[in-house]
């Protein structure tokens, strides 16, 4: 599973997908991650273009977002 994978590609026995902001390379006939490449794409904006909270923190990964209508009377 890969969190925030929006696009993959296969060639030549490798899958390489993006996981958030993370390209990784996937060798498919061993099953395992041969390389990892952190940080290599920007993370996704929302929507509306607006910031709601700060992921400039190592703790956040931002994977994607869900546009919800807010309910009257409820935080």
């Amino acid at each position: 599973m890969a969190p925030g994978c929006m696009d993959i590609a296969i060639k030549e026995g490798f899958l390489y997908l993006d996981n958030a902001v993370d390209l990784v390379a996937f060798d498919l006939a061993s099953g395992t991650v041969t390389k990892r490449l952190k940080n290599y794409f920007p993370e996704p904006v929302s929507p509306t273009g607006k910031t709601y909270y700060n992921t400039n923190s190592y703790e956040i990964i931002l994977v994607g977002w869900k546009q919800t209508q807010k309910q009257s009377g409820r935080l």
